[in-house]
């Protein structure tokens, strides 16, 4: 072989180990015995082929619109479906439960079931996301990222409640490990599961950049939620009655603490101004609210109100103190404008 063949033959070697190694990329291998690959993504269609353990796929990278749930002995398992190609080109689909990736992916079942619930497209922007989040070194990074992820995961959910197959039948622990920074909590009706903020973990995310305005809104959402840092539908000023309904704390003087926090942190960590509008909203829906119903009883709460209007936060508008104004002289008599008091009294 002259030098210049030698040459040839050495980069066309390379050229065709570099695409197979490519190829190992998307190549499945069956874990599990009696798999089949079907003719569409259903239990129920026709087998085209019947696979063995160790029998190599490749993934077209496509998923089903659904998981399937489906029980082997007494155990119930639920999966996603995937499209592949068998090694005698049969196209079909085969649940992802039975497969594993030729390399090692901690996450590929996690992105197929993402894939399944919400598309590439957010998947990708949730793959993103993480990066970020891993990464985060400056405050402005540590605003971005958690804005961000509020943002995605209240989308992601939005989408994943609409479904119209989302049931008790399907279990969603999965999800935990969608955002990390959210913890997974089912909720009382079925089929609703939520993700909700481990305040724990931004705290010590902030602790780790720069600057200081990322602390102070992390530590603000750590006193709001003090029983476990983590978020929920029952912050601090309101005591939960059960797993749905609250009544307001109004009267303890938690509203008018947190209004004061809002003007100190507006002052000394400007960059959390959004958070601090709509925290001041929630805590302003509760006092006000026709539908509130309070734990505490009309003297107190009025001793509050009356306390809080002498001396107003900065963050209350004029419009905020004449609507206050009115709600005070309504604990006067609440029952005459139908409001619930003193529900601690068991009355």
């Amino acid at each position: 072989m002259t030098h210049l063949n030698c040459k040839i033959f050495l980069l066309y070697a390379l050229f065709v180990g570099g695409c197979q190694m490519d190829n190992t990329d998307n190549r499945l291998i069956v874990r599990k015995e009696k798999t089949a690959v079907r003719q569409s993504p259903d239990e129920k269609s026709e087998v085209l082929c019947a696979l063995e353990k160790g029998d190599q796929l490749e993934d077209l990278d496509e998923t089903g619109k659904v998981e399937s749930v489906f029980k082997i002995g007494n155990d119930i398992f639920q999966s996603p479906w995937v499209k592949v190609k068998s090694s005698s080109d049969i196209t079909g689909w085969v649940l992802a439960w039975a497969l594993k990736p030729s390399q090692n992916d901690d996450e590929w079942l996690l992105r197929k079931r993402m894939d399944t619930y919400w598309g590439k497209t957010l998947r990708a922007e949730r793959d993103s996301w993480k990066k970020r989040f891993l990464s985060i070194n400056s405050q402005e990074d540590w605003f971005q990222v958690w804005r961000e992820g509020v943002h995605l995961r209240d989308t992601l959910f939005h989408i994943l409640h609409k479904r119209p197959e989302i049931s008790g039948a399907l279990h969603y622990q999965w999800i935990s490990e969608v955002l990390p920074g959210f913890v997974y909590q089912e909720t009382v009706l079925p089929g609703r599961p939520s993700l909700f903020a481990d305040f724990r973990i931004w705290h010590q995310k902030a602790l780790s950049t720069e600057g200081q305005q990322d602390n102070a809104l992390a530590g603000l959402f750590l006193s709001l939620f003090p029983l476990d840092s983590i978020e929920s539908n029952f912050p601090c000023w309101v005591f939960q009655l059960d797993d749905q309904h609250c009544a307001s704390q109004l009267g303890l003087g938690r509203h008018s603490t947190i209004l004061k926090m809002l003007d100190s942190l507006s002052l000394s960590a400007p960059m959390a101004g959004n958070e601090y509008k709509a925290i001041k909203m929630q805590l302003f829906e509760d006092i006000m609210d026709p539908k509130s119903q309070y734990w505490q009883p009309a003297g107190k709460i009025r001793e509050e109100l009356a306390n809080l209007l002498a001396n107003p936060p900065a963050c209350l508008t004029r419009e905020d103190i004449d609507a206050l104004n009115i709600r005070l002289r309504m604990f006067d008599n609440p029952a005459k404008h139908g409001i619930r008091v003193n529900l601690r009294s068991g009355l």
